[in-house]
């Protein structure tokens, strides 16, 4: 439950004494211990361990451990469930569904021929369906299904979550539902309808915090910035959405003086209600039910019960759904809560000592988010390969926004089913504050190393969480205007260290990242970088740049505007933040819309036009030159042929050493190149490391050209089992009988090919060094 009661806390603050009381309904009263006197303040009590939380924590690591060993070791098998049998199916949806590359993906739920309940990832498109394709959870969906077998490279992840095969629907129907659960789908239908009259970044930031639709995020980058700023909490619905909800309602509530008894129970089944009209997916339900955990501290009146109602909460939601134990947004939530339960007033302390005993609700709010992400802060920037240094200023000026979008877009969703102009115009009013949130946050995450990249393997962060927990909570140290001083300063030298010494301390290199069926090739030496072309995974791209320490880009150049190039250069706002987009110079000639988009995003992503290249031009990456090569003059409307093409250069002991970047640029092409001795000098085509063009299909190499060329190795940029059957084997055959060793990206993963003045050496990042030039 990512920053759970943060932000009801800060909506309760500011309603007087009756909001006080709600505060400590939502916190459980005794939670925080705040002081009773500014000028000698308590110092709070080490919350002991209940029984059940050690219960808890023993039942879950041990069933993590043994169903990942099931996984890997091949006792959870990835044949189809004998039960599902190709045919006509009822299928219910338990969260809702994506959009991706090739049409939506759903969890599903569906009963095979033996009665037994099966999770599958159902996926289906526009055509396949009846009615809108945007199904939402808890709808049912009768639909012709086949089932099939995860692929082997997805098998784990699938398997982790439950999913025990997918299925492909066709001619598929939403069937109308009875009872409670139909209205609450049928209410969430209607505000979808509503929020599809109202456009921008703005109306999608209120869908996704109001009714949890997520599906309008991904639109002019907007859910690229709200990661990057530290707010992805704030459009996944969680308990910080719940907690709004029955902290407004629990405000209402005290003034009536209602009993600390009915007042949780009221507040417990606010949660419910705001729950189901968000989805009721599996997550939701979750977080719905670790803030009830902490409401219900009040039949207890101390922390140690909600500790112990949070280990009962833990077992009894393993025991229900093993696959739990493994679930990402699971260990979240539960994480999540127990740091606010069990450290918010060890950090409220702090931030009184630091701010001089001023600014209580700012303690309070800094408080609350610093300790809901001590057990996860780890785990989530590994999740988004980042860590968000704007997370603290951006939390701060959201959260109070936050609130008013929640009541603010319930009062205007309720008003419009009973009289439409008055509740649109409240949304519209919403929406706009919205729109400005998003070009501060759109601002904010331009501002450079905005975040630093991250990367490590999930178990090791997961173990460093449950570290920096334990080791808080063993130590419990006590405040000081020193030490508080002493862990800013600390802070800020790793952040130094991470932006400024890390990058002059890599190699020289040029690395395929595996960013799946795209291009991103990164060019480092000395502290400098050059990405040329992006792909199109957002995510994958991240976390390439983090597995390679490049924590800012010195310049991006975009090949030409075909998406497994460029589409994920909305994601890099805050890495190239204050440097240049290169392109072709014949982009800004060109007339077709793929030039104008590309131009487009790319003064969107750097504030500034794109610098055009022509044949000639050179860019200075640390020791690399990189001199354009191609095109001469586009004959391709900006397309493959037209690819912006780098000879990259660099001194060693033996000589010049070479490498040809060709991105989708195909054998005529890298000929005309090699003719007008633009791959060497005095008509020399050698080069030392290629780039195969258009990753490698039968079209970018021939026999004559690979054995001109020479090349020592060939780096080709590919997705595993992509449609498009890259790399084709004629092309493979034909490096390999011409001398040159070839380096795959589905195979290896990135592969760096380190320059020095001894040679190359070829690191992949599956594999040890390979090669040496």
């Amino acid at each position: 439950m990512k920053r759970a009661m943060l932000h009801g806390v800060k909506a309760l603050g500011r309603v007087g004494r009756a909001s006080n009381t709600a505060n400590a309904a939502l916190l459980g009263e005794g939670l925080v211990e705040g002081p009773t006197d500014r000028a000698t303040p308590r110092f709070p009590r080490r919350p002991s361990l209940p029984v059940s939380l050690v219960v808890a924590v023993i039942a879950w690591v041990s069933l993590a451990a043994w169903q990942a060993l099931a996984i890997a070791g091949g006792y959870v098998t990835r044949d189809v469930p004998r039960g599902l049998k190709s045919g006509e199916y009822v299928l219910e949806v338990v969260e809702d569904a994506k959009l991706g590359s090739y049409g939506y993906s759903v969890h599903a739920r569906v009963l095979d021929a033996n009665g037994v309940a099966r999770d599958v990832l159902a996926t289906y498109g526009d055509a396949d369906i009846e009615g809108d394709a945007r199904l939402f959870a808890r709808q049912r969906v009768a639909a012709s299904v086949s089932f099939s077998e995860f692929s082997e490279a997805s098998f784990s992840r699938y398997a982790s979550k439950g999913l025990c095969a997918r299925a492909k629907l066709t001619q598929a129907t939403i069937v109308d539902g009875a009872g409670p659960i139909s209205f609450v789908v049928s209410a969430r239908c209607f505000a979808r309808d509503v929020f599809d009259e109202f456009e921008g970044r703005g109306a999608a930031l209120v869908r996704a915090i109001v009714i949890g639709d997520r599906s309008k995020l991904e639109e002019g980058g907007l859910y690229d910035d709200v990661k990057t700023v530290g707010l992805a909490h704030m459009v996944a619905v969680s308990g910080a959405h719940l907690s709004v909800v029955a902290a407004l309602a629990g405000a209402l509530l005290a003034r009536a003086r209602m009993p600390r008894v009915a007042l949780s129970i009221a507040l417990c089944l606010f949660y419910c209600a705001y729950a189901a009209f968000t989805g009721f997916s599996a997550p939701v339900i979750r977080a719905a039910l670790m803030a009830a955990v902490v409401v219900s501290a009040i039949w207890g009146a101390r922390r140690s019960s909600s500790l112990a109602a949070l280990g009962v909460c833990v077992c009894v939601l393993l025991a229900v759904h093993p696959a739990n134990a493994l679930s990402l947004s699971f260990f979240l939530s539960a994480a999540s809560t127990l740091g606010i339960v069990a450290l918010a007033p060890l950090i409220q302390a702090w931030f009184e000592v630091a701010f001089g005993r001023r600014a209580e609700t700012l303690c309070q709010t800094c408080a609350l988010t610093t300790a809901a992400n001590i057990p996860i802060a780890p785990v989530t920037a590994c999740v988004f390969s980042r860590v968000p240094l704007m997370s603290p200023l951006a939390n701060m000026i959201a959260a109070p926004l936050f609130t008013v979008f929640i009541a603010g877009g319930l009062v205007g969703l309720g008003l419009t089913a009973l009289y439409a102009p008055v509740g649109k115009a409240i949304l519209a009013a919403i929406i706009a504050l919205a729109q400005a949130l998003s070009v501060f946050l759109a601002a904010l995450a331009r501002v450079p190393f905005a975040s630093l990249p991250c990367s490590a393997d999930m178990w090791v962060v997961v173990t460093l969480s449950a570290s920096a927990f334990a080791g808080l909570w063993a130590i419990w140290p006590r405040p000081t205007r020193a030490r508080a001083v002493g862990v800013a300063a600390a802070t800020a030298l790793v952040v130094v260290a991470c932006v400024v010494v890390a990058p002059l301390l890599e190699p020289d290199e040029i690395v395929a990242l595996d960013v799946g069926q795209g291009d991103a090739i990164l060019v480092k030496s000395e502290g400098a970088s050059l990405l040329v072309d992006t792909g199109n995974q957002d995510a994958m791209l991240a976390a390439a740049l983090a597995r390679t320490h490049t924590p800012h880009l010195s310049g991006v150049a975009i090949s030409h505007h075909d998406d497994d190039h460029c589409a994920s250069l909305d994601s890099l706002a805050s890495t190239i933040a204050g440097s240049c987009v290169y392109v072709a110079r014949e982009t800004y000639a060109c007339p077709c819309d793929g030039c104008a988009d590309l131009l487009a995003q790319a003064r969107n992503v750097s504030g500034r036009q794109a610098v055009g290249l022509d044949v000639g031009d050179e860019i200075r990456v640390g020791r690399f030159t990189c001199r354009v090569v191609w095109p001469r003059a586009f004959s391709d409307a900006g397309g493959n042929a037209d690819s912006l093409c780098l000879l990259v250069s660099y001194e060693s002991e033996a000589g010049p050493l070479t490498a040809l970047l060709t991105g989708d640029a195909e054998a005529d092409q890298i000929e005309k190149m090699a003719q007008s001795g633009g791959t060497g000098s005095s008509g020399a085509v050698a080069v030392n490391v290629l780039k195969a063009g258009h990753h490698g299909s039968k079209a970018g190499m021939t026999p004559k050209l690979a054995q001109g060329l020479s090349a020592s190795i060939a780096l080709v940029s590919c997705g595993a089992n992509n449609r498009y059957g890259h790399p084709a084997q004629a092309t493979i055959d034909a490096l390999e009988a011409a001398g040159t060793r070839v380096f795959r990206t589905d195979e290896l993963g990135d592969i760096a090919c380190v320059f020095s003045r001894e040679g190359i050496e070829v690191r992949p990042q599956y594999a040890s060094g390979v090669a040496l030039e």
